[in-house]
């Protein structure tokens, strides 16, 4: 067997097996470096937790060995838990390009942290050395300005993390993939791809942006009113691209959202942004003072967000004077995320229900994707020539495809790598391949709550499952302190479980029992043990809930002294 120390190896934390969270440790002789680092979607299941994020557990324990992170673009499942692992990652530089270094300053700014001499922007062609491992950032397109696929090469061999990917010919703003440099990178031999396997149900090669411009510019001109236009603000090249035809066709354009105001900022400090377009944007207060046929608003809310812009107006609020009135467009260019669907069609309903015409996915073709088709990830592995492909970034099923269609164009050893498995890559006995080790290593997610960070399996997190699912009752008891005999009947209140005025008996009959039993602990009246009060009166009414209404609630009680 090989030398354990003397190894490449890989160890995902998320973003396999899953989609969002990413993050991955690549692992070379004594250095380790961390590809991403991102958050996941809310989890319905958890009340109250609005950010999942990876649990680093495995990187603290390991820190002596951390050399440095690497960003490989600013999308928030890639970069959006910075902000609150930044010290988990000790004082090790954090590579970025100059857009992501904008987003990610923002973030650690939000939180109170002060980036201090860690970043390091990057420019595509440059290679950064991190101990034993040297990384150079290599251009792809994707649904984001600066998107890069990485090249990692170790003593070992060369790994390629393609992150998100597709070969657009014509992006909005930027330039294409590389294909020249991603060739020599085959030329020059790679171990092993880590390939994302999120459209790997596509058939084909992902479509073009260029390919929206037709029905953006039919909807403009065929628009007689307002209209308001919502798509992932982080995909500045479509809002840029959407706002040079809206100026074509004579419309000013405002924007009504924090996070698509930064990013047309961070596009126009780096000249993403044209300078003559600037004389077309106005103030959501100037845009509602304009003829209604001449305005467009890009607004927050692709996913049926709560708190976005555009579920505001879908219930008829008034945004600095601007609301959605008969007759207005709405032309949603995105994609509906599985598991929200139920919320942007109550979005939708709502709209329609106040009069305006809505545009989506499935009904026009005003949405494509950034991550490449089956044709697109041949051609990487055409390109690339890898030895390995290990398939990342997808769920089960995402994961399972990309290894079958994998071996279908040729690749001879693919590894089926998951959250918390690592994977050995190099050296190899004679006659071995790529393998899975058979342990796991520490692995999970945390939950942002607050100000808090909680483990998955704090009681904080349980004690809210519960009370979410069954309600909560709490039950006072006065105990005078001189006497301690209860001071009146015991007060009980429910949330959750009951209205009182119709089903107020339940609340009576655990007045009755939560007496009766005192009454058998403490014969002579007087309460001298509040705990074990507390204990026999919390269950006797969760009794009562459970007998009565079939619920098992949180009972929470307390003695007060009076």
């Amino acid at each position: 067997m090989t030398n354990a120390k003397k190894r490449l190896a890989a160890l995902p934390l998320g973003g396999v097996g899953e989609i969002g969270m990413n993050m991955m440790v690549y692992e070379s002789d004594n250095d380790m470096i961390v590809v991403d680092a991102g958050v996941s979607f809310a989890d319905p299941a958890v009340p109250g937790v609005d950010i999942v994020l990876p649990d680093t557990r495995y990187i603290r324990e390991h820190i002596k060995k951390l050399r440095g992170v690497f960003i490989t673009h600013a999308h928030e499942d890639h970069i959006g838990a910075m902000g609150y692992l930044w010290d988990d990652f000790g004082d090790v530089p954090v590579h970025v390009s100059p857009f992501a270094r904008r987003v990610l300053e923002d973030k650690l700014r939000q939180v109170g942290h002060n980036p201090g001499k860690r970043i390091v922007e990057v420019q595509e062609g440059q290679r950064y050395q991190v101990g034993s491992m040297d990384v150079e950032y290599v251009g792809v397109t994707h649904s984001i300005i600066e998107m890069f696929s990485l090249a990692i090469r170790t003593p070992h061999g060369m790994v390629v993390h393609t992150g998100d990917y597709k070969f657009d010919p014509e992006p909005p703003v930027g330039k294409p993939s590389n294909i020249k440099r991603l060739k020599e990178l085959g030329r020059e031999g790679v171990l092993a791809m880590f390939g994302d396997s999120t459209s790997v149900f596509t058939e084909g090669k992902a479509p073009s942006e260029a390919t929206l411009d037709a029905a953006f510019e039919r909807i403009l001109k065929e628009a007689e009113n307002r209209l308001f236009f919502t798509s992932f603000a982080s995909n500045t090249g479509r809002l840029i691209k959407m706002i040079q035809l809206a100026a074509k066709h004579g419309k000013k354009i405002c924007l009504i959202g924090r996070t698509a105001q930064n990013m047309i900022k961070y596009a126009k400090e780096l000249n993403y942004f044209p300078g003559s377009l600037t004389n077309h944007m106005v103030s959501v207060e100037e845009a509602a003072g304009l003829p209604r046929n001449k305005v467009m608003a890009i607004v927050s809310g692709t996913q049926g967000e709560p708190r976005a812009s555009l579920t505001r107006l879908s219930h008829g609020h008034n945004i600095k004077g601007l609301k959605v009135e008969k007759g207005d467009t709405i032309l949603m260019s995105s994609k509906m995320i599985p598991g929200n669907e139920r919320k942007i069609l109550d979005v939708i309903n709502r709209l329609i229900g106040l009069g305006g015409e809505v545009i989506h996915e499935h009904l026009d073709a005003v949405h494509v994707s950034g991550h490449g088709g089956r044709g697109d990830m041949k051609e990487m592995y055409d390109m690339l020539k890898p030895q390995v492909v290990v398939p990342v970034h997808g769920e089960e099923a995402h994961l399972a495809e990309q290894a079958k269609w994998a071996k279908a164009c040729g690749i001879e050893h693919v590894v089926p790598i998951r959250n918390g498995h690592k994977a050995v890559l190099a050296p190899l006995d004679e006659g071995e391949v790529p393998y899975l080790m058979h342990n796991t290593f520490h692995h999970g997610v945390n939950y942002v709550d607050g100000f808090n960070i909680l483990d998955e399996d704090m009681w904080v997190i349980n004690e809210r499952k519960k009370i979410s699912f069954e309600g909560v009752v709490i039950v006072s008891l006065a105990v005078s302190q001189e006497t301690r005999e209860l001071v009146g009947e015991p007060a009980v209140t429910s949330r959750g479980l009951i209205d009182p005025a119709i089903q107020g008996d339940v609340h009576t009959l655990c007045v009755e029992k939560a007496a009766e039993i005192l009454e058998v602990i403490f014969p002579d009246g007087r309460i001298d043990d509040a705990v074990r009060a507390e204990e026999s009166v919390r269950q006797v009414v969760r009794k009562v809930f459970n007998t009565e209404r079939g619920k098992k609630p949180v009972v929470i009680t307390q003695v007060v002294e009076v």
